[in-house]
């Protein structure tokens, strides 16, 4: 890749290019003002899904949500790292089923 600076590559012409656009420009707008009478003017504009409004609605439910319960976590830490902590298995199987 060669860096020519602030001049083109050699056998390019920047402001032909520049000019051929502002031309071909030109012509699209004089091409507008015979269709409409004026340039046609676009403005910008957001709509926001059904889907997107159910997600805002839940992002901010969780967001009340209180955060990590650290003591929780601490004491099930503290029991795994001892050798104390059970699982009961019934428990599980219960919350296995309810999800089916």
């Amino acid at each position: 890749m060669k860096i020519h600076g602030n001049m083109p590559p050699d056998g390019q012409d920047i402001s032909r290019t520049m000019q051929s656009t502002a031309k071909n420009l030109g012509k699209t707008e004089s091409k507008a003002n015979n269709i409409t009478g004026a340039i046609p003017v676009q403005t910008d504009k957001v709509d926001i899904s059904n889907k997107g409004k159910e997600v805002a609605d839940l992002m901010s439910v969780i967001n009340q949500m209180p955060g990590i319960r650290e003591d929780k976590i601490k004491a099930i830490q503290g029991a795994l790292d001892s050798g104390t902590y059970t699982i009961d298995p019934n428990k599980i199987a219960e919350k296995m089923l309810k999800e089916i």
